[in-house]
């Protein structure tokens, strides 16, 4: 059959919209999900599998989104994680664990947001370390309208991904998060 929720999230569930918004609302506190399964009377398997739709969703609607205007782009960092992996050489660590190395690190996996000041964004997990010129350009090839001004820091990398883009760039020197009415 054919219903309003066919190719959404909500397609082949027995439950609400408004259970799904509530269910939406918890994820996005960023509450366990056995918390969350708690709270709403849902097994955690269930808990699991609608956090995925939910991402996959987000992930397919940002492959079509454009940026344009004014973009701001940096890269965001976040803790490996080995979850469910014995690996040898590496010791656990615990939620919000912190890294043994400072500054950026192998431990840590490179996150590249960019927003306009229409709120859109596009996000994508690049690989680690400072990020290049290739790992730019696969997260944010064509995904950002000709003559715009994208603001950024001082890598290089985006020096390059803006020439041959034929975008304007503004580049906020190393230690200051803005320059002006730019920010990033």
């Amino acid at each position: 059959t054919f219903t309003e929720y066919n190719n959404t999230v909500f397609f082949s569930t027995k439950k609400t919209l408004n259970f799904w918004l509530e269910y939406i609302e918890l994820m996005m506190t960023g509450l366990s999900l056995a918390k969350i399964a708690t709270k709403l009377n849902i097994s955690v398997p269930t808990a699991f599998q609608w956090r995925h739709k939910i991402l996959k969703a987000i992930k397919n609607f940002q492959s079509d989104t454009k940026i344009g205007g004014i973009v701001e782009a940096d890269e965001t960092f976040m803790l490996n994680s080995h979850k469910g992996k014995h690996i040898e050489s590496i010791k656990g660590r615990t939620r919000g664990g912190i890294a043994n190395y400072r500054g950026l690190s192998h431990e840590q996996v490179g996150i590249l947001v960019a927003i306009d000041r229409n709120k859109n964004v596009i996000s994508d997990i690049y690989g680690r370390g400072r990020i290049k010129t290739a790992e730019v350009e696969a997260v944010l090839s064509n995904k950002i309208e000709e003559n715009s001004l994208m603001i950024t820091d001082s890598c290089s990398a985006y020096r390059k991904f803006a020439e041959n883009h034929n975008l304007k760039l503004k580049q906020i020197p190393s230690g200051q998060h803005s320059l002006g009415k730019y920010n990033i």
